[in-house]
């Protein structure tokens, strides 16, 4: 089922997020607000059962539209053969106004490792 969160026009914060690799480069690649917190490693079947998934509009990467108050984790795609990248901690949007986001991504072998031990065990 899908469902879509409709505001006033102009309702939300208009969020800009730059991502960054370990070493301070950018970090290219398509950027998600997720509600709540997400777990590492990110799949995108977990990501599409989110509750909000927050996407840039038309010819951006990077800028998000109409994002409401709330917390979010920052997910990047960077590709097929590429896990999403997770990064941490979660923000806080605050639901008005512009807001800009610097956010640094695990090191690839980083995420490597956190996709290969899979999803976090609950329970003894």
């Amino acid at each position: 089922a899908a469902r879509a969160d409709l505001g006033p026009p102009g309702a939300g914060a208009t969020v800009r997020v730059r991502a960054l690799r370990p070493d301070g480069r950018p970090a290219p690649g398509q950027v998600l607000l997720v509600a709540g917190q997400v777990s590492s490693p990110a799949t995108l079947p977990s990501l599409l059962a989110s509750d909000a998934i927050y996407q840039p509009g038309p010819g951006s990467q990077d800028v998000l539209r109409h994002v409401p108050a709330g917390l979010y984790t920052v997910v990047v795609l960077q590709g097929a053969a590429t896990a999403p990248r997770v990064a941490r901690p979660a923000v806080m949007v605050r639901g008005e106004g512009e807001q800009r986001l610097e956010v640094w991504l695990p090191a690839e072998a980083e995420a490597a490792a956190a996709a290969a031990a899979g999803p976090p065990r609950v329970g003894p």
